[in-house]
């Protein structure tokens, strides 16, 4: 029995292909971001060489990225976004 193993779940067209409502989706642009997303550059740089060769720089910046912080990037993206909802509402 051959299984398809999804070697980044976190990408998906949604993410990788955007509509413009879903731009503004920080969860979704967060998601690219993941170690899941930085493992499988790592891996498609060992099984297929040929095609990602050049990902070596891509996968380094992901690698700062997620030891920023993944979650506190998440969470400061909402704290500004509800925090512009709230003065936008309330802005006299």
């Amino acid at each position: 029995m051959v299984r398809d193993i999804k070697l980044a779940p976190k990408l998906n067209s949604k993410v990788l292909s955007p509509t413009n409502t879903e731009k503004q989706c920080v969860r979704s642009a967060v998601s690219l971001f993941s170690p899941s997303v930085t493992a499988a550059l790592e891996t498609y740089m060992v099984v297929e060489p040929e095609l990602f060769s050049d990902a070596g720089p891509t996968v380094e910046f992901l690698k700062k990225i997620t030891s920023f912080g993944v979650g506190q990037m998440y969470r400061t993206c909402i704290k500004a976004s509800m925090h512009r909802m709230y003065t936008s509402n309330h802005s006299v």
